[in-house]
């Protein structure tokens, strides 16, 4: 080979090493950038095995490199951040590794079941819900009573059958023991409308005549409907601290013999017919913790349309009757109390002056209260005449038995 074929074989050569060594450049770059993917990976793999458990584990896939241009470097994109855990709420007993769903909480409490612990939403603490007592039971509207009164006899004699007259002591009728029947409804927390029927038992007794001195035989009755009424009552008018105003109203209904008579067989009406209305109004002061005085007044009125009189002018019959009695209540305790009032009773007749009013009668009363239960008093007292001379012949003794069943 002559002198130019070398030069020219080592030209060539020179220039084939030239590209060579222009191609293999590139591979020598992808293989860095492989490098780099891997370290990436494992990178991310040390962040996930630090997320909070329950959250995903799987391995990140490595994302392509974008390949580098001369003009623009594009953004490289890193491997996808996990995403946020959501705050949860925590119930004692449990742990983020181990969440217990609130709806499902229940902690239970020694006292009872039924004192649960509730979780708040909002906080999710817990609080301890305080157990319901009982709803209070309504009082109710209702009123059911039956009161007993009773009047005896002399003090002389105390058994005798009969009560005595208030001046001379004589027979002036058979003992009597009254049965009220309270039948109620309350229409406010004030007022309360009742019926009351009453019913009179009396003992056989011999009815004492002082014009012929001399005693009739009478028989006696066993609850014998006298007297029914109505009734509207007021718990109270006025009440401050020391002061009570109370009362009622009431209308007695002519549907028994003591109120509606005979027939007259001229006229044909009724005689002795009659309408009472009647009002009786209450007043107590507190003196003091234990001591009360009280004042309690009625005015009735007679009504007789059929305007029927008597012939006799010893038997002038009321048009309004008139009571006051002003006295004084000691209570030692809840069961025991005694009092002491004065009775005045008044009359005006039918046929008279307007202003005329008869004196029907004084007393003193000494009384004693004894609370037995709840709903349950019994109230006997001493009628004292004092119109004369006050005697053991005149003075009457009774007993007034309250009950309250509503």
């Amino acid at each position: 080979m002559d002198r130019r074929n070398w030069i020219t074989f080592a030209l060539a050569a020179t220039v084939t090493s030239s590209a060579l060594a222009a191609t293999t450049a590139p591979i020598a770059v992808q293989k860095t950038n492989s490098d780099r993917a891997k370290q990436a990976q494992l990178k991310n793999k040390k962040l996930i095995s630090n997320q909070v458990p329950g959250e995903s584990n799987l391995p990140v896939q490595a994302t392509a490199v974008a390949p580098v241009k001369p003009t623009a470097l594009a953004p490289v994109k890193t491997a996808a951040k996990p995403a946020p855990v959501a705050a949860q709420k925590l119930t004692p007993g449990s742990t983020a590794s181990n969440p217990k769903p609130a709806s499902t909480d229940q902690l239970r409490l020694r006292q009872s079941s039924a004192s649960r612990i509730q979780l708040a939403a909002p906080t999710g603490t817990s609080t301890a819900a305080a157990p319901k007592a009982p709803p209070a039971e309504k009082p109710s509207d209702f009123v059911i009573g039956i009161n007993n009164y009773y009047s005896g006899s002399a003090m002389v004699e105390p058994f005798a059958g009969y009560q005595p007259d208030p001046a001379t002591g004589f027979d002036m009728g058979a003992t009597e023991l009254t049965t009220h029947l309270i039948l109620g409804y309350k229409l406010n927390g004030n007022w309360t409308f009742s019926l009351n029927p009453m019913f009179a038992t009396t003992p056989n007794y011999r009815e004492y005549d002082a014009k012929t001195d001399s005693y009739t035989a009478k028989y006696g009755t066993t609850f014998k409907p006298v007297a029914p009424f109505l009734r509207l009552s007021a718990g109270s008018f006025v009440k401050t601290k020391t002061l009570n105003w109370n009362g009622d109203f009431r209308y007695y209904v002519p549907l028994t013999d003591d109120t509606r008579g005979e027939v007259d067989a001229d006229s044909g009406k009724r005689l002795g017919l009659v309408h009472q209305l009647r009002t009786g109004q209450n007043v107590s002061f507190t003196l003091n913790e234990k001591l009360t005085f009280d004042v309690n007044t009625t005015v009735r009125f007679y009504g007789r349309p059929n305007g029927y009189q008597p012939k006799s002018e010893d038997s002038a019959l009321n048009m309004f009757m008139f009571t006051a009695n002003p006295g004084f209540n000691y209570t030692f305790n809840d069961t025991f109390g005694i009092g002491v009032s004065y009775w005045m009773r008044a009359t005006h007749q039918y046929g008279r002056a307007i202003t005329s009013l008869d004196n029907a009668g004084t007393y003193l009363e000494p009384s004693l209260t004894w609370n037995i239960t709840k709903g349950l008093t019994l109230w006997p007292y001493l009628n004292l005449q004092t119109g004369k001379s006050v005697s053991a012949q005149t003075t009457q003794w009774g007993a007034e038995l309250y009950w309250s069943i509503l």
